[in-house]
């Protein structure tokens, strides 16, 4: 469910510029194909994977809520799984559960990764320099993957990944092209679902469901 050659870089990348107390959290799902690759900024240590003495996958949004509802709504996640997932403290997670909501989010086709690995203590902004440098082991984990298509979630996210300002509010649904292993990825700058971005959720879901319809098989990209 992961891209294990290139755990090394992150974890290198976590020591030069991730809290100390941390681990790295790398990307996880599907790794053969997916329907989607969800790109999100950096990690912090709310996920419980991120604590040293963690001996599951550590993978995006271990032990939060609210990203789920977003993975529920646009069919990622079968609602049984999130209820349980809303019933959970924090502390509540164990490794085992954790694999198993990875599990079900790859057998539906969806990989979920951050552009920066390296975990802060909080939630505060990183500035695009070190986007910027993790965005080269990104596009690697692009080509390895192979996605049909990819979601970079907020206007600093899909800034650096398309190499130009975006404004979400104004690239919605516009397709911009990823570089990546000598082949182009249909990417989709889309509104980020948590914190203050989640007054936006309903936008990002509407927009994911509506550009998968276009790339699952039985569609075509436009």
């Amino acid at each position: 469910m992961q891209v294990d050659r290139l755990k090394p870089a992150f974890e290198r990348l976590q020591r030069q510029y991730g809290s100390r107390r941390s681990r790295a959290i790398y990307g996880a799902g599907c790794t053969d194909q997916p329907a989607a690759c969800f790109v999100f900024m950096n990690p912090t240590a709310r996920n419980a994977a991120a604590r040293p003495d963690w001996r599951g996958i550590r993978a995006p949004w271990i032990g939060t809520k609210i990203v789920w509802r977003l993975f529920e709504q646009v069919g990622m996640l079968d609602k049984e799984t999130l209820r349980r997932i809303e019933s959970l403290d924090p502390k509540d997670w164990d490794e085992g559960f954790a694999e198993n909501v990875y599990l079900e989010l790859a057998a539906r086709g969806a990989y979920v990764t951050n552009l920066c690995k390296a975990t802060q203590d909080d939630a505060r902004p990183l500035s695009d320099r070190i986007f910027r440098e993790y965005l080269p082991l990104l596009l690697e984990e692009i080509a390895e993957i192979r996605p049909k298509v990819v979601f970079a979630f907020g206007n600093q996210v899909g800034s650096i990944i398309f190499g130009r300002t975006v404004r979400v509010s104004d690239d919605r649904r516009k397709m911009m092209p990823i570089p990546a292993g000598g082949l182009e990825y249909p990417g989709f700058a889309v509104h980020y679902p948590v914190g203050q971005g989640l007054r936006n959720m309903g936008l990002a879901v509407s927009d994911i469901k509506m550009i998968l319809g276009c790339f699952s098989p039985r569609g075509r990209a436009v």
